[in-house]
Formats: structure tokens, C-alpha cells, sequence
């Protein structure tokens, strides 16, 4: 039998009853059809007819073809075109219905819309209690990270800043660049990390502004007031909101900013000396704040460590702006502070080797002192974790012994418990507020310098023979000094956090599971074809070389370096879909620290003799896909 819907139209109209005159025929649609009254009386055998078809109906066509092989003449004859395609939908329906039932396969939207917004519930949870709760370490490709250098002209830049999608980044002239990161993700995921995925695109240069002050008849004329730094800006900090900026510089000076237009709106000037380190307490969102969480007072907290050896609290808002109280307690100079959501603050005080909790609202503090190389790991603890370390990390540790740690420089926290120091010895601790002492240290984490010549350590003519004359060899008898930890930040709430120095890369770190320790991940935007391992002492004693990266199945390159100078700040952040974000990571760049020229680079001044560049430098790290999981 043919289609009814190949049928002509001609032939599809229904017959009329024999015998039925025109009048009635017009009011036959109005009384149930002997056919229907027949349905409606034996629901059963229809059903049964109904259910002979075994075919999913996927085509018009053949579910036509099927049901009309399926049901009698009469039942065609007794249903519209409507009614016919209505019921065939349904049957569709229920058998999809039937097979997910049966087979399992398949999906509710509703319990998909109840599982994610449980997920959420859970996050803002974590989020309210201030522990970490972002596992994705792991997930994270860090070594096929992508990698581009940016830059506005050939400034030092000593300190960067990031609220998605902006970037700005302080230089040592006293002037802010703001940079925007396009949002459009890229067509295809990028197989060389040569490519750069997004590129920043300039917004604005702003170098503050000069106030005329009104005149007047009858008094002298006032003095313009200038708005901005007049040196160079070694800190900055954005706050949660993104409305604000603020600044530090070595003219003493704490600078707010207006993120919109990069015009200075406030400046304060109650810090004694060079403002070093600026952190704005972290806030949460309205759901996490319904859940539990600690609540806005009206303005964003602003903390500020300075030269002088104290740290103040201010309180930035679109009304006012204005100061809170000092801080007092540490030796030295504080060169780094951080901030969680609550009503706390830390801060490390360079060579008074301690790093120092703040309990604003209780108006106490504790003490952390620094100074150690880390505990020799157990054999017991080496054994349950990853035996194949332990003869390495023994090494470090000896190796560490030689190298104190003298200044305290940077500091990152985690979660409301944990944070994470740097030192000029090249060791990064993990601290816990529970504990006076680290919890784990790794020393030489970014390895050590090579060695210094007997050319460049002797003015003589013959400096070999010198050389001789002191030590009996012709090598100079000084020790290989270590990379110091010049740059640390974390994703908040994660266990990730990433260091810099002036080994020309940045590295990533992941705390781990018990909390009490963290272990390398890798280096960030090293192709897969390269192999790069942390230095360790032993490495670099007997061979007198920088950092070896051999390439598979090629020789070495020529300068395997990714990041071409000195790393003097870095900012942390993710953009991009729910569980599919991309973790971005901005290292500010320059020929020279941001406190000091303690180190040159592509002067030709001494033995530093290496290329360096004045930029910033922008990764973003991907997921790894389902299958990398698996076999990681």
C-alpha cells in the first residue's frame, strides 16, 4: 500500500456514508464516527494494533508506511491528517521513554539542572568556610600552556595586576597601561605554544593628572596639586569589584585609581618610606554571602606594607576613601602582603625572617619565623608517597644546608589556613596559622646561578694565575649563589600557585591532598618535546651549567629560556565556561628587580650577560582533555 503521504490530495478525501444526504453530512464532524465509537469501545485491541509495529518511527514516512500497515481501512478513513501525525509523535516519545528506561541511556534535563546547581550550592559552601575547594591541578595542561610578550614601549614594568578581562601593569616611570583581553576563544585548540591564543589589546596609558586650584581676589594663588607618582610604582592591586586601583611607589605615595578611565582619584601620602606591597581583602559573592559568609561594610579593605616597617588599613569606596589604623611589630622592611575574605592580612618582613598573621578585629598578631632548609623527609612518608624521590629531595636538602635563607620576600595565601612564602634563598615554605614552624619547605626551587670565571672575579692580567695562587686551581672558590624567589602568587581557594625568578621560567606548583606539603607540576608553556626538571644542587655543582633542556630525538636549543628576564610580579586568573575555565597567568617583565638594580640584564654590565626584555608576558593554560586524564 502506498504512503498517505505520497498520496494525491485528490485521493485523500474521505468518503462519505452511503445513504447520507448533504445536510447531515455538514453536522457529522459534531457526533463521534461509528469508527471512533469503536476505539473508544475496545481501547484495547487499538492498542494492540498499535503496539504490533516495532519500528522507532524516525521518518514520517515510515512511521505512515508502519501504521498503516498496523491498524485497518477504516481507522484511516476515521482519522484527519492532524490526529494521525499527533499520535505518531507520541508513540515516537514513548518508545525513546521505553529504551532509556530499559537501556539507561540517555538523560534528564531536570536532574541534570539539580546536579549542577548542587555542585554550585556546594562551591559557595566551600567558598563561605574558606578552605580550598578547587582541585584542578591535575586538570590543568601546563606544559602545552600558550605564551605571547607584550609590551607599551620599553619601560621596566614592575608589578601587574589582573580583573578579567583587563590587565594593568605599573612601570618604572611612574605610568599605568591597561590592557584588555579579547574574550573570543580561539577556532581550534593551538598545537605549538609558539602561538599565542589571545592577544592584549592597549586600552590606556594614564601618568596622572595636575588640579589648578581656583583663584582668588583676595588671597595669593595656590599651588597646583599633582595627582600620580612621581617615581617608580613597584606595587599595585585590584580590587574585588574592579572599580579601583591602587598603587605603590617609591616616592611613598598610595595612589587610587579609576579603573575606567586610569585617572587618579585619591592619594595618600602617611607612609614614611617606599611602598612596597598592596592587598585588597577578598570578597565573596551574593550566594555565598546568603550561605553564611561575611558581608560588605560599604567600602573595599585595603592593606599596604611599606619601607618604613609598618603596614596600614585604609578603606576605599565611590564616597570616600580614608585611613583606618597602622600596623606595627615588624624589625625590617615588609616587602610583600596578601589578604583573605575575612578580617586578616599577611605579611613577611625580608631579613627579620618572619612572616606575620594580622588579626585585624581581635587587634593581635602571630608570628612565623623562617630561617630553616626543611625537615629530611621520613623513609616511611617517602615510601607511602613516591619512593623514587627520596634520593633527590635528600640531595636538595643537603645541598640547601649551604645556602641560609637571609630575607623573606614574597608571600601568597591560599585559604583562610595556608599561605605560602619565597625566599632570597630560592626556598618556598607552606605555613599553617596552627603552626609557628613551615609545614614543608622545597629549597632551590628555581636552582642556582652558574658559576662565576676567574675573568670576571680577578682584575689581574693573568686572572688563572691568580686564581691559582688562592685556591691552587684554576677555578674561582666561590660558591654558586642560588635564584631567589622574586615573584608568587595563587589562585585563591585552589592549590595552585606559581613562582618566578631569573631563570627564564615560571614555574607551577599543587598543594597536596593532606595539606601539609606541594610538589613541582611543571613549567609553564614548556612544549611536550622538551624535558625540564627543576635543578637540583648536585646537577648544577658538577657541571657548571644553567638549567639543561634536551630536546627528544634533536640536539639542545640555543636558549631554551621562555620568559627573557627577571620576573617582578605575577597575577592569577580564570575566564572562560563553568568547569572548562582557563587559568591565565600574567608575569610582569624587566632587565632588573623591582626594589633594585641588584640584577642587569642586556646591559653587558659584569657577569650578567643575558638578553633581557621591559614587557609583560601572558600564558593561558588549558584542560586537559578526557583521555590526558586518563593516563595521567
Amino acid at each position: 500500500m502506498s504512503s498517505f503521504f505520497s498520496v494525491p490530495a485528490s485521493q485523500r478525501k474521505r468518503k462519505r456514508p452511503e445513504g447520507a444526504t448533504s445536510k447531515p453530512s455538514r453536522k457529522q464532524p459534531r457526533n463521534v464516527s461509528p469508527s471512533r465509537s469503536k476505539r473508544a469501545r475496545d481501547p484495547a485491541g487499538r492498542d494492540e494494533s498499535i503496539s504490533g509495529s516495532e519500528s522507532d518511527l524516525s521518518g514520517a514516512d515510515d512511521g505512515a508506511a508502519e501504521y498503516e500497515s498496523s491498524v485497518s481501512d477504516s481507522e484511516i478513513e476515521g482519522e484527519t491528517a492532524a490526529e494521525r501525525r499527533l499520535r505518531l509523535a507520541e508513540r515516537y516519545l514513548e518508545n525513546i521513554k521505553q529504551e532509556v528506561e530499559t537501556t539507561g541511556v540517555g538523560f534528564d534535563a531536570e536532574d541534570v539542572d539539580r546536579d549542577l546547581i548542587a555542585d554550585r550550592l556546594k562551591e559557595d559552601v566551600a567558598g563561605t568556610k574558606g578552605k580550598i575547594y578547587k582541585f584542578v591541578a591535575n586538570e590543568l595542561d601546563i606544559e602545552g600552556a600558550s605564551h605571547m610578550f607584550f609590551r607599551h614601549d620599553n619601560q621596566a614594568v614592575l608589578s601587574v595586576s589582573a580583573h578579567p578581562p583587563y590587565i594593568y601593569a605599573t612601570r618604572k616611570d611612574g605610568s599605568v597601561v591597561k590592557w584588555e583581553l579579547p574574550s573570543n576563544p580561539p577556532a581550534e585548540k593551538q598545537q605549538s605554544n609558539m602561538t599565542p591564543r589571545r592577544r592584549p589589546i592597549k586600552r590606556i596609558c594614564g601618568k596622572g593628572r595636575v588640579i589648578k586650584p581656583e583663584a582668588s581676589e583676595t588671597s595669593k594663588p595656590a599651588k597646583s596639586t599633582f595627582l600620580g607618582h612621581k617615581a617608580a610604582i613597584v606595587c599595585s592591586a585590584i580590587s574585588p569589584s574592579g572599580e579601583f586601583l591602587a598603587t605603590g611607589g617609591m616616592d611613598n605615595k598610595l595612589v587610587i585609581w579609576s579603573t575606567k578611565n586610569l585617572r587618579p582619584i585619591k592619594v595618600f601620602s602617611q607612609h614614611r618610606d617606599s611602598v612596597t606591597g598592596l592587598a585588597f581583602r577578598q570578597t565573596i559573592s551574593n550566594a555565598q554571602q546568603s550561605a553564611g559568609g561575611p558581608r560588605s561594610t560599604g567600602g573595599e579593605t585595603l592593606y599596604s606594607s611599606s619601607a618604613d616597617r609598618t603596614l596600614k588599613v585604609w578603606n576605599v569606596s565611590q564616597q570616600s576613601s580614608g585611613y583606618i589604623e597602622t600596623l606595627f611589630g615588624h624589625q625590617d622592611v615588609i616587602m610583600d602582603v596578601d589578604a583573605p575574605a575575612i578580617e586578616r592580612c599577611v605579611s613577611v618582613g625580608a631579613r627579620d625572617r618572619t612572616a606575620r598573621l594580622w588579626k585585624v578585629a581581635e587587634e593581635s598578631q602571630l608570628v612565623f619565623r623562617g630561617g630553616g632548609v626543611g625537615a629530611i623527609p621520613k623513609p616511611g612518608k617517602l615510601k607511602a608517597q613516591n619512593i623514587e624521590l627520596a634520593p633527590e629531595l635528600l640531595e636538595k636538602v643537603e645541598s640547601a644546608k649551604e645556602h641560609h635563607e637571609g630575607s623573606i620576600d614574597r608571600v601568597t595565601i591560599l585559604d583562610n589556613e595556608l599561605f605560602v612564602t619565597g625566599a632570597d634563598n630560592g626556598a618556598i615554605s607552606l605555613w599553617s596559622i596552627h603552626k609557628k614552624k613551615a609545614l614543608y619547605t622545597y629549597p632551590l626551587a628555581h636552582g642556582l646561578d652558574p658559576p662565576i670565571t676567574a675573568e670576571e672575579y680577578y682584575v689581574e692580567e693573568d686572572p688563572k694565575e691568580k686564581a691559582r695562587e688562592v685556591s691552587g686551581s684554576a677555578e674561582v672558590p666561590v660558591k654558586q649563589a642560588p635564584r631567589g624567589i622574586t615573584a608568587l602568587k595563587a589562585l585563591p581557594l585552589s592549590d595552585v600557585f606559581v613562582t618566578g625568578s631569573w631563570d627564564g621560567f615560571v614555574r607551577a606548583w599543587k598543594i597536596r591532598g593532606d595539606r601539609r606539603g606541594f610538589d613541582p607540576v611543571g613549567i609553564v608553556g614548556t612544549p611536550r618535546t622538551l624535558s625540564i626538571n627543576a635543578p637540583t644542587p648536585a646537577t648544577d655543582a658538577d657541571s657548571g651549567d644553567e638549567d639543561k633542556v634536551v630536546v627528544l630525538g634533536s640536539s639542545p636549543p640555543a636558549d631554551p629560556r621562555i620568559v627573557h628576564g627577571l620576573v617582578t610580579d605575577l597575577a592569577v586568573f580564570e575566564q572562560g565556561d563553568r568547569n572548562e575555565e582557563s587559568l591565565f597567568i600574567v608575569a610582569s617583565v624587566a632587565k632588573e628587580q623591582r626594589m633594585g638594580r641588584w640584577h642587569s640584564y642586556g646591559t653587558g654590565v659584569g657577569r650578567q650577560r643575558i638578553d633581557g626584555k621591559n614587557g609583560c608576558m601572558i600564558f593561558e593554560v588549558g584542560r586537559h582533555q578526557k583521555s590526558d586524564l586518563v593516563n595521567h
